[in-house]
């Protein structure tokens, strides 16, 4: 698996869009200064399973964190089989 390519590290890019909302907006999506960021936001919303937004804020679910657990350990993985040449 090339890992920067994998259809699991578009996924934490994806998932990476939520976070930063999350950490510098406090989840509200319409605190976004720049229209073209808010609608990247919301797109991402839409295309990430478990994750709402409740009243422009992002709501994630217990089965989002389980998944996104699973996807970096496959990642985390994926680096430690080519460190060690398997």
């Amino acid at each position: 698996m090339e890992i920067l390519n994998s259809e699991s590290w578009t996924y934490i890019e994806t998932c990476n869009q939520l976070r930063n909302c999350i950490v510098h907006n406090s989840g509200d999506v319409s605190h976004y200064y720049d229209k073209a960021k808010e609608d990247k936001v919301r797109d991402s919303v839409s295309s990430v399973l478990n994750v709402t937004l409740v009243e422009e804020v992002i709501v994630i679910s217990e089965e989002f964190c389980t998944h996104f657990a699973g996807v970096i350990n496959e990642i985390l993985y994926e680096v430690y089989k080519r460190v060690h040449n398997y």
